[in-house]
């Protein structure tokens, strides 16, 4: 079976090492061939705010790229970071002329809401959106991104016009949720299968016991990009 992999950036983040992980799952298997479509399959001049709205070049990458390939199944981790929303049409087409089964790993909220996170922004300080306000309509007086309102705005109107014209969260077959709250909230808003798988796990990590306790001192790891949204504040609280 041919399998194609996408995921918008290659090293970043948990998500970026999800993606690798997919990759080399899917390698180990005898009856399995794999591609992936990264960034790395852009042109060097991509890049921007106006190509991660809108990246012609990476949908002419992902055209040539099934066109050559034509995998009978595809994985998609991230797009909308880099990739952009451009690829979302061109999956459609492929899909409705191939009958590929098109499959998501949601690793954030974006197909929920305006930012990935679920956060809002108050005097500058974010903080969690209240489930029951993600469908009321004070949603959109929110403030969704700390850089302000016109970034804001403009980051909404993008959300909503990819959400009417493309409707990501029923293009894809099955989303893929590595936690129960994940996969329950996207089944309430959406008419997708969410399915709960737990990320992969390295195969060539060495198990070792927990180490117990002891003395009056205790360290704390926190494994993330040390930034606001990532809660480290209110982990250390």
């Amino acid at each position: 079976m041919r399998v194609l992999v996408i995921n918008d950036f290659v090293r970043k983040g948990g998500a970026e090492e999800v993606y690798r992980v997919s990759v080399d799952v899917l390698r180990a298997r005898n009856d399995v061939v794999v591609e992936t479509f990264d960034e790395h399959t852009l042109p060097d001049s991509e890049g921007g705010r106006r190509a991660r709205a809108w990246s012609p070049a990476a949908a002419r990458a992902l055209v040539t790229l099934l066109d050559r390939f034509r995998p009978e199944r595809i994985l998609v981790h991230n797009y909308h970071n880099l990739l952009s929303s451009a690829i979302l049409p061109v999956l459609a087409r492929y899909k409705r002329h191939s009958g590929c089964g098109l499959y998501m790993t949601a690793h954030d909220y974006h197909l929920l809401f305006y930012n990935p996170s679920l956060l809002v922004y108050s005097r500058g300080r974010a903080q969690p959106l209240s489930l029951d306000q993600l469908h009321r309509g004070t949603r959109f007086a929110l403030n969704a991104s700390p850089r302000g309102f016109l970034h804001d705005v403009a980051k909404k109107l993008h959300w909503h016009a990819v959400n009417a014209i493309f409707d990501p969260l029923g293009l894809f077959d099955e989303i893929l949720c590595p936690s129960p709250f994940m996969r329950d909230l996207i089944a309430r808003c959406g008419r997708t299968p969410a399915t709960l798988l737990p990320n992969p796990i390295d195969s060539t990590l060495v198990p070792c016991p927990p180490k117990p306790a002891r003395g009056d001192r205790l360290d704390l790891a926190f494994v993330g990009r040390v930034e606001a949204d990532k809660g480290l504040a209110q982990f250390l609280a």
